[in-house]
């Protein structure tokens, strides 16, 4: 899949997951602290609004984000 961008909608540092909506979609991809860590981008940085770019892979439950990136 191809790199795509959007808002986190939600970002629970406790839990470590959050979700990502697309734009342009209303299907939300999930977001999970181990893909955070893995693009070294601080937990706390997330926040509700916040624009990622990302790429949505299929997961366990529906698709999940990998190669992210804050976006200004």
């Amino acid at each position: 899949m191809t790199t795509q961008t959007g808002v986190v909608k939600f970002y629970n540092d406790e839990k470590g997951f959050g979700f990502i909506t697309p734009d342009g979609s209303d299907q939300d991809v999930f977001l999970h602290i181990k893909e955070l860590k893995r693009a070294g981008i601080p937990a706390q940085d997330i926040a509700a609004g916040g624009r990622m770019a990302f790429t949505p892979e299929p997961g366990k439950k529906g698709l999940k984000a990998v190669n992210l990136k804050l976006l200004a």
